[in-house]
């Protein structure tokens, strides 16, 4: 079980999705960025700017699998 929300060295972790294409971190850093982890690692502004780049890595039933994983973490916090 991941520990969300406990500071690593990438930053904090929000959210992980683990798709058949491949596994999906989102990390808010230190700088209050984000910090998107698939076969690499990006960092965007926003959430919704790493969203748009891994739509175009992941299939949309792998994206549609995040979102939900994302949504959950929403509700939770």
């Amino acid at each position: 079980m991941e520990d969300f929300m406990l500071p690593t060295a990438k930053g904090r972790l929000f959210c992980a999705t683990y798709t058949p294409e491949m596994d999906v971190r989102f990390y808010i850093t230190q700088e209050s960025k984000v910090l998107l982890e698939t076969d690499e690692e990006s960092t965007f502004e926003t959430i919704e700017d790493a969203l748009e780049a891994l739509r175009d890595l992941v299939s949309p039933q792998a994206y549609r699998m995040v979102m939900l994983d994302i949504r959950k973490r929403r509700m939770l916090a």
